[in-house]
């Protein structure tokens, strides 16, 4: 436990900015971004399943190719669908509409009104920040303070990139659930 938090206090590195009358502030806790293929995706989405809400990748060259990347639960004041179209607007104005990062890092924001909550950004060196401008979407609270955790999600959604970067030549399957091939396994789903 005290290698983590010495780890994410050793680490960190602070930017503010102050939105609607709160002040927020971000920290890198996560040991380092994890860089991603670039231009491989051509948009993300929502969908709606049997299970619920999820947000899919789709490939920028091959529709068919597609990676279920998160699904959504809802919380209290944000349904499901809500927060699906939030984060899937986050990540098309990051890497359809934006500067296309070239890596994905997770942080802490800091709200005076609402506290501390980890967090994921795309960022355009992996040795940025995150911020107000970069942030993809909001971890669940036992994240925080938990650089190994923060890690692990950051690897799950550059999986999700690599496999998309390597699946243009499989043969389509389900569109909810990518390719199949069993040479090249789907990455797992975050659960949010």
């Amino acid at each position: 436990m005290k290698r983590h938090i010495l780890r994410a206090l050793s680490t960190t590195a602070i930017a503010s900015a102050a939105i609607s009358g709160s002040v927020l502030t971000y920290s890198q806790t996560a040991q380092a971004a994890v860089e991603i293929p670039r231009d491989v995706v051509g948009e993300f989405q929502c969908v709606q399943t049997s299970g619920g809400w999820q947000m899919i990748a789709i490939h920028a060259d091959f529709a068919n190719v597609v990676s279920s990347m998160i699904e959504f639960h809802s919380l209290p004041n944000y349904p499901a669908a809500e927060r699906c179209a939030i984060v899937s607007a986050a990540f098309n104005s990051q890497f359809i509409n934006g500067t296309t990062p070239v890596a994905i890092s997770a942080g802490d924001i800091r709200n005076r009104d609402l506290g501390i909550s980890p967090i994921l950004c795309a960022v355009t060196d992996p040795l940025l920040s995150c911020n107000a401008a970069n942030q993809l979407v909001t971890l669940p609270e036992y994240a925080l303070f938990n650089p190994d955790l923060q890690d692990a999600f950051v690897s799950i959604i550059a999986d999700h990139f690599r496999y998309l970067d390597r699946s243009p030549l499989i043969h389509p399957g389900d569109p909810l659930t990518g390719v199949t091939n069993p040479a090249i396994t789907p990455p797992q789903r975050l659960s949010l």
